[in-house]
């Protein structure tokens, strides 16, 4: 199911003032909650990664170790590479961020 449809599906569930107090409806959308967070991207543990590599726009690439190398290496902040590694987009001076897993 698309997270659209779950959450209309969840709309319509609790259209109802009172559908706390109904123990069916309480379940259904405790279950579609479940569903919709499922398809939602989850966060990298970045303690337990093997590494990230950096593509730069000439073909050549780097890879660093962890986060906080990657950080010092590239001279950026952590939230700015996190961002692009979960956007699986590249910077603005082409530069692109992979995890190894």
């Amino acid at each position: 199911m698309q997270k659209e449809a779950i959450h209309q599906l969840i709309v319509k569930l609790t259209l109802n003032k009172n559908w706390l107090n109904d123990p069916m409806i309480v379940n259904q959308v405790k279950y579609l909650g479940d569903q919709l967070s499922c398809t939602r991207r989850s966060p990298i543990n970045y303690n337990q990664i093997q590494g990230i590599n950096v593509y730069y726009l000439d073909g050549s690439e780097k890879m660093y170790t962890s986060l906080k190398s990657c950080c010092e290496g590239e001279k950026l902040f952590k939230g700015t590479i996190q961002k692009y590694i979960l956007s699986d987009s590249p910077i603005a001076d082409g530069r692109y961020f992979c995890v190894i897993r």
